[in-house]
């Protein structure tokens, strides 16, 4: 027969067991990181005229390293009563293939003129990108009244990282440093070192330079030690 305090015992000694293995396992949480670049000016996307070179694609060029991309977007509203599918894409910068490829909807749907329009999808599986890419929104059927608008930021807030363009007429241009495309991109970065954590930059260390797991775990295994004796002692 087990007695009402023996109960209790063994019921304190299993929370403190699952605190035991919660508290000392390290947690290890990838972090998501975004990038939304402002927009200073805007370009003309899908406004084809006759004897005009127009843009078919905006976006920018970077390299990824290791990057598990999660949603893409970018800055971009419609003019007029433009209708046609709006993508976001990301393409290999050497060959030219599109690595991830996604429609958004049609363009009669995107807000109307306005700088501040992040439009964006989320990737319905996670894909992991290393290498010299482009990340663009598409649009290539408007005209002189009915087309998309799309954002770029003057300036060279990323280093390494530019605006670029797509005509319509089959091949890019590379804006350069002086100008950076309005994306948006959610993702994971793989690629990046780990940093050594120093005492002062570890949230989970005492002023002791002692790891709070350790300290926390230690208490806990000694606590549980106690009432395991007490409680074979009172069996007894």
């Amino acid at each position: 027969m087990v007695h009402n305090y023996s109960r209790r015992a063994i019921g304190i000694i299993v929370i403190l067991a699952v605190l035991c293995v919660v508290l000392v396992a390290p947690v290890h949480a990838e972090k998501v990181e975004e990038i939304l670049m402002p927009a200073s000016g805007t370009d003309a996307l899908g406004r084809q005229e006759e004897g005009v070179h127009a843009w078919c694609r905006l976006g920018q060029r970077l390299t990824m390293t290791d990057w598990e991309v999660i949603a893409i977007g970018y800055r971009v509203w419609r003019e007029g009563n433009p209708s046609g599918d709006v993508v976001f894409a990301i393409y290999d910068a050497e060959t030219g293939e599109p690595i991830v490829w996604e429609r958004w909807g049609d363009a009669s749907e995107l807000p109307v003129v306005t700088v501040s329009s992040y439009q964006f999808v989320t990737l319905d599986q996670p894909i992991r990108v290393t290498g010299d890419v482009r990340i663009v929104v598409e649009f290539g059927s408007g005209n002189l009244t009915d087309h998309v608008w799309g954002g770029y930021y003057s300036g060279d807030k990323i280093v390494g990282q530019f605006y670029t363009n797509y005509f319509c007429r089959d091949y890019w241009h590379d804006i350069g440093e002086a100008e950076e495309g309005s994306y948006y991109i959610a993702y994971i970065d793989h690629g990046k070192p780990e940093e050594p954590v120093g005492e002062s930059e570890n949230h989970n260390s005492t002023g002791l330079g002692l790891s709070l797991h350790w300290v926390v775990g230690s208490i806990v295994g000694a606590m549980c030690g106690v009432l395991l004796y007490v409680n074979s002692r009172k069996r007894a």
